[in-house]
């Protein structure tokens, strides 16, 4: 079995007094239907972990000015013969720069308060790593 090592982000920031999720849209790849994630991808080689997420956010999303606070949970998943394995980090974003979405890979990108997004989100993993998010 070939494994792939994937990073996740829980983008986050603070609008007012409330906390809010940066989701992401995406077409799933074997059904094609439209479901709201978290921004992740794989590490390439040569890459830690950190620079992985820089890389992605930037890629997908376009955000430079953030923080990765830290790692808040770990899981793996198998498809289609490849292991994939997930270490997720909270990151505050330090800007209300807009957004641009990456139109190639990406339906839409939006900041959700934090109980909404773990309803939006469709994996279960995903949601329990939101719920692990130690800010309100």
């Amino acid at each position: 079995m070939q494994i792939r090592r994937d990073v996740q982000a829980v983008l986050y920031n603070r609008f007012g007094k409330e906390t809010r999720i940066l989701l992401v849209k995406k077409l799933e790849s074997k059904t094609f239907n439209p479901r709201w994630r978290l921004l992740k991808g794989g590490v390439e080689k040569g890459e830690t972990e950190v620079q992985a997420l820089q890389r992605e956010i930037m890629e997908e999303v376009g955000l430079r000015d953030i923080l990765i606070e830290k790692k808040i949970h770990e899981y793996e998943f198998d498809a289609d013969g490849t292991l994939h394995q997930v270490s997720s980090y909270a990151v505050k974003v330090l800007e209300n720069a807009p957004l641009k979405v990456q139109q190639d890979e990406l339906l839409d990108a939006g900041w959700v308060p934090k109980k909404e997004a773990v309803k939006l989100l469709f994996w279960p993993s995903e949601k329990e790593t939101v719920e692990k998010l130690p800010v309100a």
